[in-house]
């Protein structure tokens, strides 16, 4: 008996689709927000004013400010770099403590990588972007594209380290796994496409490219999820995580937050 209501813990969805979703909304909101404010310090540091909108349903942009393009790829790397860095921060100090109740925080980690893996590869598409102005500053293009795909592979590999804390065990078969990546990523970005479609119309396509980005990705981490596991497990093994409802709580409490923040400050 007890066992069997353990097998029908472990195959429940319910609970690991919503602690990704509240977890990925959380880190993803998080990071659009320090990626911001890296651009805003460094802007001040320079001595010129900026200010900054915040928007969970997309269009967040540093804006005002009237520093010349000369320090433009200093202003315009700040941004990407301080979420890096303080997502790989947070991720590096929680790794001796991986369990499901800190995901939320460890996600971080490898969200930043394919946050900014995008800016520094698909953002040299993107004229005025902030990759662009890099490369226009004098750094490389193939640097700045090979630190993206970079980033990008990182941000895959550990976001797949991490995903038996939401009761993935790299056994469990391919629609169970894209069932919860998917449900806890993609719908993310497709709920953020479809209130921006409602709420700020000019942005609706800006915010498809993500959508179909996240489903890309989401692809990906599934297919690639049981062929990395013995290399990463030669490194060190996350073990599987049984998420509980109070794990789904305080991530949604943590995702909440941190859109009212965004709504009710920088908006």
């Amino acid at each position: 008996m007890l066992e069997d209501l353990s097998l029908s813990n472990r195959k429940s969805i319910l609970k690991p689709v919503l602690f990704l979703f509240a977890s990925f909304t959380f880190v993803f909101c998080l990071g659009e927000a320090v990626h911001e404010l890296g651009h805003l310090l460094a802007h001040r540091a320079y001595g010129y004013e900026a200010g900054m909108i915040l928007d969970p349903f997309g269009g967040s942009r540093t804006l005002g400010s009237s520093s010349p393009r000369a320090i433009r790829g200093a202003t315009s790397a700040a941004g990407p770099l301080f979420n890096l860095l303080l997502g790989v921060t947070v991720l590096s100090l929680l790794w001796s403590r991986r369990r499901p109740a800190n995901f939320p925080f460890l996600l971080w980690g490898p969200v930043a990588m394919l946050q900014e893996g995008v800016t520094f590869s698909l953002g040299n598409l993107t004229p005025g972007g902030d990759a662009a102005l890099i490369v226009e500053w004098g750094v490389p293009f193939a640097v700045v594209l090979g630190f993206g795909i970079f980033l990008l592979i990182a941000g895959i590999a550990v976001l797949g380290w991490l995903l038996p804390l939401v009761n993935l065990s790299p056994q469990d078969s391919i629609d169970r796994k894209f069932a919860v990546v998917a449900g806890g990523m993609v719908s993310f970005m497709l709920l953020r496409w479809v209130l921006a479609a409602i709420i700020s119309p000019e942005l609706s396509q800006e915010n498809l490219i993500p959508l179909i980005f996240s489903l890309l990705l989401a692809v990906i981490v599934v297919l690639l999820n049981k062929p990395l596991q013995p290399l990463l497990r030669r490194i060190v093994e996350v073990r599987t995580g049984t998420v509980g409802w109070a794990n789904v709580v305080v991530a949604a409490a943590l995702a909440v937050g941190v859109v009212l923040f965004q709504l009710l400050t920088f908006n």
